[in-house]
């Protein structure tokens, strides 16, 4: 599939799906991080567009690509950098196929950052409480 893919006297078409293909089989086979190697050198290819006519075919190669980099950064656990992909993405596809399930990440992503943060600071609020009362214990049996 990347051989078609980076065959440049391919169509555009093909050339697109051959992109698609391969990194939707990597999606499928939860090969993150050669998703996210293949997808960003998909991404950053010079690549002919595909003609406006194409049946059948609503998206491109790098569009895709995007998505799945942010898809392979987020699966990786890799946070900060697939939220810098997902603004990334939102800002070069506004109306993209993916902007919405994007979006929608970004903000559990935050939320559960915001969620955890809380805790943390929670744990070790009551973390201290007990440290208090182990020192008044420790006073108390002195006496």
């Amino acid at each position: 599939l990347l051989a078609t893919f980076d065959n440049e006297a391919a169509t555009p078409y093909d050339r697109h799906l051959a992109g698609i293909q391969a990194m939707t089989a990597l999606m499928t086979q939860f090969r993150y991080q050669a998703l996210l190697d293949v997808a960003a050198r998909i991404e950053n290819t010079k690549l002919p567009d595909m003609p406006a006519s194409t049946p059948g075919m609503k998206i491109d190669a790098r569009e895709f690509a995007g998505f799945a980099v942010f898809q392979s950064l987020s699966a990786l656990k890799r946070g900060d950098l697939a939220l810098q992909v997902g603004e990334r993405y939102l800002q070069r596809y506004p109306g993209g196929a993916y902007t919405n399930g994007v979006d929608l990440q970004m903000r559990a992503a935050i939320d559960q950052r915001h969620r955890h943060d809380e805790s943390v600071k929670r744990a070790a609020t009551e973390l201290e409480d007990v440290e208090r009362l182990w020192e008044d214990l420790r006073r108390f049996s002195r006496h």
